[in-house]
């Protein structure tokens, strides 16, 4: 299990929404089932889905791409 799956599992298991990013369907696929609450494909607009949603915390895996899309 990576760093990201692993993080995802335990931030599902004390309770947090989480909400996980990709362009990788398998990805999205292992995330939803590790209990993510939203799966947002990074090629379309998720940017106006989560617009009034409120982070506690962001895991970032690659960096500066999606820092324009995140305000």
């Amino acid at each position: 299990m990576n760093k990201c799956y692993f993080s995802l599992y335990h931030l599902v298991c004390i309770g947090a929404k989480v909400s996980v990013t990709s362009r990788d369907e398998e990805k999205l696929r292992k995330a939803g089932d590790l209990g993510a609450d939203y799966l947002l494909k990074t090629d379309r607009d998720w940017t106006a889905k989560m617009k009034d949603e409120k982070f506690d915390i962001i895991l970032d895996s690659i960096g500066p791409a999606l820092f324009p899309k995140i305000h």
